[in-house]
């Protein structure tokens, strides 16, 4: 009987799991304490993260004992363009599009952008108790 429960238990959750599509990712102090973060944009329902209309969310994950778990999440409805000019290729003030690491006192910034060279971004920043988005584009 126990050798069947478990059975369920697994087969329920196989049947419960769905794949995750990352679509960028980085790790860096996001909130000053000396230890990384993961900060990823994922989706359940497409890998290209140029598709309009497939859910996307921003997790920020912390490493507790030997896995990370989400401290942190929020929708993004907005879709990523790649495409740039060759001169913004060369340009060291040009963020890519996804997720950039940019220094910052007291913590760093996690800015978010969709289309490089845009006002299309946000920055998500640590206020000393949570994440909230401090400021965005257009």
């Amino acid at each position: 009987m126990k050798k069947l429960l478990l059975l369920f238990i697994a087969l329920a959750a196989a049947a419960t799991a769905q794949p995750i599509y990352v679509l960028d990712s980085l790790e860096g102090d996001l909130d000053g304490d000396g230890t990384l973060e993961r900060a990823v944009v994922v989706s359940p329902t497409s890998p290209d993260p140029s598709h309009t209309t497939s859910k996307k969310e921003l997790r920020i994950m912390k490493l507790k004992k030997d896995r990370y778990i989400t401290i942190y999440s929020m929708p993004i409805e907005a879709r990523f363009s790649s495409g740039l000019d060759g001169w913004q290729l060369e340009s060291p003030e040009v963020l890519m599009w996804g997720l950039n690491l940019r220094k910052s006192k007291p913590y760093n910034l996690l800015t978010v952008v969709f289309t490089p060279s845009s006002g299309e971004f946000f920055d998500l920043v640590w206020n000393g108790r949570t994440y909230q988005v401090r400021s965005s584009g257009d």
